[in-house]
């Protein structure tokens, strides 16, 4: 997972705030088992840098190809002092993505 910042933002004027309270979560078919836990915490996580993750999990009973997803999420605060004509100000966003994917059982 990767926290990324746009230009401007991250640079000079326009600092970027770190994102807390990441964490990572799996979604897998009825009948397999996350051997740990299904979400794991990041914590805090700067821009730019990644976070990576894994999970164990216990296949079901029954081949074929099953659906998965993964869900990233955190929240991004900050302060950003004034800047020309706009004035200071603070902020809380939550921040995330998500993916999926199948994974094959023989």
């Amino acid at each position: 997972m990767t926290y990324s910042c746009v230009t401007p933002f991250g640079t000079g004027a326009f600092p970027a705030f770190p994102a807390t309270g990441t964490k990572v979560s799996l979604a897998i078919p009825l009948g397999f088992t996350v051997v740990s836990s299904p979400t794991v915490s990041v914590g805090g996580l700067a821009t730019g840098p990644s976070a990576k993750v894994s999970f164990t999990v216990r296949a079901g009973p029954t081949a074929g190809s099953f659906p998965y997803g993964v869900t990233a999420d955190g929240l991004a605060s900050g302060s950003p002092q004034a800047w020309q004509k706009y004035a200071a100000y603070s902020y809380t966003d939550r921040i995330g993505g998500s993916s999926s994917g199948a994974v094959s059982v023989k």
